[in-house]
């Protein structure tokens, strides 16, 4: 976290001529609220998905960002402009493919350590080792 910090202050200090700020634009506190508090939901109830606490929570979440993506289509100063994905279709078709690249890769790499582990023996530390 120090190290987070430091990187972040550091940031701050030398790019600061780079700095483009956004005239007039307020920033939409409610829609980060919402977006944040509906991902811990989703994300702490996926992790307990077996039990039905685990269910309601994940659902709790998936309410809360369609609540969001709404949010987000009626204030003046969205959080994430969802506008973009309709105007601009070399946008949306970029992030399609990484995407599919990113599931993609990241299936081989799961699959490969499992084989690694399961099929060759290696115990989970050296499958995860990057060489």
């Amino acid at each position: 976290m120090l190290t987070g910090l430091t990187l972040l202050l550091i940031t701050i200090w030398k790019i600061k001529s780079e700095w483009i700020e956004a005239r007039g634009a307020k920033f939409d506190y409610r829609g980060s609220g919402i977006y944040c508090v509906s991902l811990i939901a989703l994300i702490y109830g996926l992790s307990l998905v077996p039990e039905i606490l685990g269910v309601i929570i994940a659902l709790v979440g998936i309410g809360g960002l369609l609540i969001f993506v709404k949010w987000e289509s009626v204030v003046q100063s969205p959080v994430l402009d969802f506008h973009i994905f309709r105007h601009n279709k070399i946008f949306v078709f970029s992030n399609a493919s990484a995407m599919i690249i990113s599931c993609a890769s990241y299936a081989l790499i799961f699959l490969l350590s499992l084989y690694l582990q399961y099929v060759k023996g290696f115990t989970a530390e050296i499958a995860g080792l990057p060489f």
